[in-house]
């Protein structure tokens, strides 16, 4: 069953990912804060109901994939937001349900005080927890039979990102005025910035009806999208990344029609076609290529290590491993070195199966290389290669046995860290069959960095692997404004 999987269904990965942060947007929404009527009448020209419950259907191109069901009521001390999204994901044929549900308590400005949420897809669940702590947004994260504390400093009060147009809204929606919100996503775990511009006034079609919308555009990660919202100030649509869009329906239409069908397959959508094929990816020595539709000089780390850049040129060149030493002088590393030996969030070398595993595979007598081979080796053996929706986690990922590259990167990142060897989690592109799919891998430094694909069982990974960013998934998330607009041209291989 584990070797059932092919290259190619394992690329979907960082899709996912990316998936996720496309979600954040499609999540935004807009509530009145308090219930009013609409005339007969006024349903007729093609006005929506407004009260303060919401049913949005997910659509990508013509296909329903899913739908949004959120709630905003009044408590005694402020709002109480509830919200599920359902959705339906292909990811390289292998179609998956995956379930967000959310709640949050806010202050009466609609900045957050407290939440719950939870994230279900197959075998994998996802559960945190938390409040606002004065200037400290404190989260309780649990994965599998632990429980882990985040915290996160806070500049100002945040955000859920389904009450932005809600407290833009509160406030007025000016013309063309910037409007910036602190957020505070569950889904990622992370800490962002929203940007809010009132673009002016459009009819809009919803169903048969045209009705007079206001045009908003939000902006994150240097990626807009565009929502219509009605004279109450309510939500009509979304348009978002990967062909995704959302749409205001009645309770009724939105459950109408389920099972909804799969989304078309992700990381096909996502892929870059270059204008000629590599033969041999694996054994090449160099790869110069041409980076078009976006600026490389955004990606600082296009030119570091074994990659540099020259303007759009990006030539990338394989690692030598053969001169590596014998053995590893740990306490000899720089402290920019050492930090990558501590655990994080969600690459746990400290917890005791990290650990054990770690002990087990590693032999004090062998060499660095050695070593690391044998931690590659042991995933390749144990870990079934299957695409999974959820936040990659280490410690999942060995409960479950299972995992795509996101899940192999956390994953050797951890037991490398508890082998005593800093590890680290990039994530860019790699090619394979005539195109360039996202991806997640590692660098591992073993008296330098190297990078490796444990998922590939490259050691180090072939110049396919072109990094664009590095760290945790926030900081993965930076490659969002690649999607649809980068284009790749192959100048010369070796």
């Amino acid at each position: 069953m584990r070797r059932q999987y092919d290259k190619l269904f394992l690329l979907g990965g960082l899709v996912c990912a990316l998936f996720f942060a496309a979600l954040l947007l499609v999540r935004t929404g807009v509530f009145p804060l308090s219930k009013r009527t609409v005339p007969e009448a006024a349903l007729r020209a093609g006005q929506l109901p407004t009260t303060g419950e919401r049913w949005m259907n997910i659509y990508q191109g013509d296909r329903k994939i899913g739908t949004t069901h959120s709630r905003l009521e009044p408590v005694e001390d402020g709002y109480r937001l509830t919200e599920r999204v359902a959705m339906r994901i292909n990811t390289m044929g292998l179609v998956q349900d995956l379930t967000l549900d959310s709640r949050g308590w806010l202050h009466p400005d609609l900045t957050l005080s407290r939440f719950t949420f939870a994230m279900r897809s197959g075998r994998f669940a996802f559960n945190a927890s938390g409040q606002v702590e004065n200037d400290h947004l404190v989260a309780r994260i649990q994965s599998g039979d632990s429980e882990r504390r985040l915290r996160l400093p806070l500049e100002a009060p945040p955000y859920l990102p389904a009450g932005i147009l809600a407290a833009a809204v509160q406030d007025g929606l000016a013309p063309f005025e910037h409007r910036v919100f602190p957020i505070f996503d569950p889904s990622t775990m992370a800490l962002e910035t929203i940007t809010l511009i009132p673009k002016g006034r459009e009819t809009l079609q919803i169903g048969v009806h045209d009705v007079d919308a206001i045009k908003v555009s939000l902006s994150f990660k240097g990626v807009s999208q565009d929502a219509w919202l009605d004279e109450n100030g309510e939500l009509l649509m979304e348009k978002g990344l990967l062909g995704i869009r959302q749409v205001r329906v009645s309770r009724e239409e939105a459950l109408a029609g389920l099972p909804v069908s799969a989304s078309g397959d992700l990381t096909r959508v996502a892929a870059i076609v270059p204008d000629r094929r590599l033969p041999d990816p694996a054994g090449l020595k160099r790869l110069t290529l041409r980076l078009g539709g976006i600026d490389p000089g955004r990606y600082g780390l296009l030119g570091e290590g074994r990659q540099q850049l020259s303007g759009n040129r990006l030539t990338v060149t394989r690692e030598n491993v053969d001169d590596l030493p014998g053995a590893m002088a740990r306490d000899a590393l720089p402290p920019e070195i050492r930090a990558f030996l501590a655990p994080s969030i969600f690459v746990t070398s400290d917890h005791p199966k990290i650990q054990a595993l770690a002990g087990e595979l590693v032999d004090p007598a062998a060499t660095p290389l050695a070593n690391l081979q044998q931690l590659v080796a042991w995933m390749q053996a144990n870990i079934e290669k299957r695409p999974v929706l959820s936040l990659p986690d280490a410690l999942n990922t060995l409960d479950n046995r299972m995992g795509d590259c996101n899940e192999y990167a956390v994953l050797l990142a951890a037991l490398a860290r508890a082998a005593g060897y800093p590890a680290q989690v990039e994530a860019g592109l790699v090619y394979h069959e005539g195109r360039f799919f996202y991806h997640a891998w590692n660098r591992v430094y073993i008296d330098r960095w190297i990078t490796v694909d444990a998922l590939f069982d490259q050691i180090p990974a072939d110049v396919t692997h072109i990094r664009f960013a590095r760290g945790s998934a926030r900081e993965q998330l930076d490659i969002l404004p690649l999607l649809g607009k980068l284009e790749i041209s192959i100048l010369n291989m070796e």
